[in-house]
């Protein structure tokens, strides 16, 4: 232990940092504590690129603005939160809880201080059952010194385990620390987990977990001091007006997910040290400034302990717990038998030797806290909202095999909900997935590239074919869809999946199926349930096969019930994307997968919401770009389709081939919706700078482009009569623009494209339409 260097001092530095005399931090230490391992919300995964719009366009209307009184680490935001001076908290009359405590007498539970009708709650008495005595008054009183350096002020809150008190502290200039103290001294449970919030307090050092500082005495009865969070508890968000006084606009949803991470960012620092919380709940979390804090770690017990009293709120923990071998989610849940304190009964304690908490109960206890946070807070439609539920439910889900394993894992899934729904107010939040390898393979089955010469194919004079919108046929989006990320656990398995994927990316169904059941051989049947890999690639085969049935009851034996999949044989690719979203709602993959399928079922709605909570989140992913451009096409909205593609960022893999289809797009014919004049205009003007042929001026890309539009813009001059239809004068349609000069422009595209053709057939139809087009002379 190091001596305190300040002058007079004598003392030593706890493991906090802090003096255990003077209370002080080391002269000129500045930043976190010594040996400070944690860190603020954000500590998992890759930091992602907040890259904000300009607001609306064509494509999409403007979005909603986004709060502007939000400072915060990082990536993620809080509303600053407004509060008095700490003395505002004192109560000026401390009472007893009205309805009551346990007795804390070793095998009693009789309710002691009760208060009934309109008595107040008896703090002092006998219980009635065993005639343990019980005090629940507060031991300290204003104007009370401790250890000749803590003034207590008053009492600010009644924990579930003792008092805390406001105090000054006359070694730091007056300023404010919490003293914590027991609410009954008799409480032999009490006193017991107060030794143990003792032990653990010392050891945690995180931004997020209140600090301990001090351990003083006052008579028998020992006190925690703690930093003093001046702040407001999530647990006081729960109205309207609430939230306006205290945050000066309304809770939004994506608050609530920016709290659910860092509340997960500090468990996940205790379960790394071998501790469970087992009692969150709103009351025990602090938002001050834009941070928060975790408070009153009266309830924190080893992972290996399942001897010590248990201390949680049983309304954030789960009503039953199904264990490995016990029925699965179709089962209905019955709340269990209970012991005298509310815990489960022994008979479960017992039950194959799993203990009453666990990683999976702490999870569980704050996804009902953000459930109840969300019920308070302005929650928007649509995909984002949906993707939140989902990380509640799989938290939530009643058997242990569906729920997330660790607090990173429900970290990484919340973090990317919370970039959907911040991406709902137009701020892109592109980030690398951690459990899908990048790809780079567009969705698109020919918008984005000049139509091949087998689009002439057809007989001269006739009316160009409608622009095809370029929809993918099944088996190329099964192929295209990004691979996962390997299971680190079963390389044997993983390199089955990897064949499979290779498989599928050269349109080899057969092997693709023996492949994905080597490796359902290659896990577990517990493994193979949990893990959505298995689901994700057996979607992608039954895309493949055109949603034929994969043939196989050993694949269909290993897709989990516990993913929530309806049927124990999926009929189709959806029910298996969708198990997949369900236990990834955060990810972006999934959304693509489904957009495709409710494409091609027919619903817009569904395929549009799902499009465009991918692009929204990040314009630079062209397939979720090229989607939702279809689907305004198949609406009739050239306009807005274009503008769709147009705001493909230029460092995006797809932006040549977005700009490519935007030109195309711009003077295809469509049905009921003819270009203008102006989209003439605008295609000459762009068609220049689009990087066709790896920027070779004389490419065939270039050529078909050219001859696309020339034709085009001929049969559209035509139909609004010479000799001046509105085209403008260039390159492109000639300078001056009239029809014999288009004519030879458009003969001179399709002789340049019958001297590169492949076939005999294609060299010939070219031919014919040069033909065609040539201007009549008297020669």
């Amino acid at each position: 232990m190091k001596a305190c260097a300040r002058p007079g001092c004598g003392g030593t530095l706890a493991p906090t940092g802090y003096c255990d005399t003077c209370g002080r931090r080391p002269a000129g230490a500045a930043g976190p504590a010594p040996e400070d391992p944690g860190g603020s919300g954000g500590s998992f995964g890759s930091d992602p690129v907040t890259v904000p719009t300009g607001g609306g366009s064509e494509a999409e209307p403007p979005p909603p603005t986004p709060p502007s009184s939000t400072t915060g680490d990082g990536e993620m935001s809080l509303p600053p939160v407004s509060v008095p001076d700490p003395s505002a908290f004192v109560i000026k009359d401390p009472r007893a809880s009205r309805q009551g405590r346990r007795c804390g007498w070793e095998g009693c539970s009789q309710l002691v201080g009760v208060a009934f009708g309109n008595q107040p709650a008896t703090s002092r008495g006998f219980c009635p059952r065993c005639g343990h005595p019980f005090d629940f008054s507060p031991q300290l009183h204003p104007g009370d010194r401790l250890n000749d350096q803590y003034e207590v002020v008053g009492c600010v809150a009644q924990g579930g385990l003792g008092w805390i008190y406001l105090a000054r502290d006359h070694n730091l200039d007056g300023s404010y620390v919490a003293l914590k103290g027991l609410i009954n001294n008799n409480d032999a449970t009490a006193l017991s987990v107060a030794t143990a919030e003792r032990r653990f307090l010392t050891a945690l050092q995180h931004d997020h977990i209140v600090r301990i500082r001090n351990f003083v005495t006052a008579g028998s009865t020992g006190y925690i001091v703690m930093e003093f969070i001046n702040g407001r508890p999530l647990s006081a968000l729960g109205t309207r007006d609430r939230q306006e006084d205290i945050l000066g606009g309304p809770l939004r949803l994506e608050h609530v997910a920016v709290y659910g991470c860092r509340i997960l960012n500090a468990l996940e620092y205790l379960h790394q040290h071998g501790l469970l919380y087992c009692d969150m709940k709103p009351s025990n979390v602090i938002h001050h400034g834009d941070q928060i804090t975790i408070i009153d770690l009266g309830a924190v017990r080893r992972m290996d302990d399942d001897v010590s009293p248990a201390v949680h709120t049983d309304h954030y923990l789960p009503r039953v717990e199904l264990y490995p071998d016990e029925p699965g989610p179709d089962t209905a849940p019955t709340r269990p038998r209970r012991g005298a304190n509310g815990a489960p009964s022994p008979r479960q304690e017992r039950r194959r030797g799993i203990p009453r908490f666990s990683r999976l109960t702490d999870l569980y206890t704050v996804a009902t806290t953000l459930e109840e946070l969300a019920r308070a807070s302005v929650v928007p439609d649509g995909v984002a909202k949906e993707s939140f539920d989902l990380v509640i439910r799989r938290a939530t889900a009643p058997h242990h095999a569906a729920r997330f394993a660790t607090a990173a894992e429900m970290f990484e899934q919340l973090r990317g909900v919370w970039r959907q729904l911040r991406a709902e107010y137009g701020e892109q939040q592109a980030a690398r997935s951690t459990l899908f390898a990048p790809g780079a393979d567009l969705l698109d089955s020919g918008l984005a590239s000049p139509p091949p010469p087998r689009h002439w194919l057809r007989p001269p004079g006739h009316e160009p074919p409608a622009l095809d919108p370029g929809r993918p046929p099944p088996g190329r989006v099964a192929a295209a869809l990004p691979a996962p990320v390997p299971h680190p656990d079963h390389p044997k398995a993983a390199r089955e999946l990897l064949d499979c994927d290779t498989s599928l990316a050269i349109g080899e169904t057969a092997p693709a199926r023996a492949a994905l059941v080597r490796a359902c051989r290659e896990l577990s049947q517990g493994v193979a349930h949990g893990d959505w890999r298995i689901a994700w690639y057996h979607g992608r085969l039954l895309l493949a096969l055109g949603n034929a049935p994969a043939g196989n009851a050993e694949v269909h034996r290993v897709l989990a019930p516990a993913l929530g999949l309806a049927q124990s044989r999926p009929r189709s690719a959806v029910e298996c994307f969708d198990a997949v979203r369900q236990a990834l709602p955060g990810e972006t993959a999934p959304l693509l997968a489904l957009g495709y399928c409710a494409e091609s079922g027919g619903d817009l709605d569904r395929a549009e919401a799902f499009y465009r909570a991918v692009w929204r989140r990040d314009h630079a992913d062209g397939s979720a770009a090229f989607g939702l451009a279809r689907i305004r096409l198949a609406r009739g909205e050239r306009a807005a389709a274009r503008a769709v593609l147009d705001q493909v960022p230029s460092h995006a893999p797809h932006h040549a081939a977005a700009r490519t289809a935007a030109v195309r797009l711009l003077v295809g014919r469509l049905p009921g919706q003819p270009p203008t004049a102006g989209d003439f205009t605008e295609a000459q003007h762009r068609l220049p700078r689009l990087a066709l042929d790896g920027g070779w001026t004389e490419g065939d890309e270039r050529l078909r482009l050219t001859a696309e539009i020339r034709e085009a813009a001929l049969h559209w001059a035509a139909s609004r009569g010479w000799p001046s239809p509105g085209l403008a004068t260039g390159p492109l349609y000639g300078s001056p623009t009239t029809e014999r000069r288009l004519r030879e422009l458009l003969e001179e595209s399709f002789t340049g494209l019958a001297r590169r053709a492949a076939t005999a057939d294609e060299h010939a139809a070219l031919i014919d339409h040069a033909n065609h087009v040539r201007p009549l002379t008297l020669l």
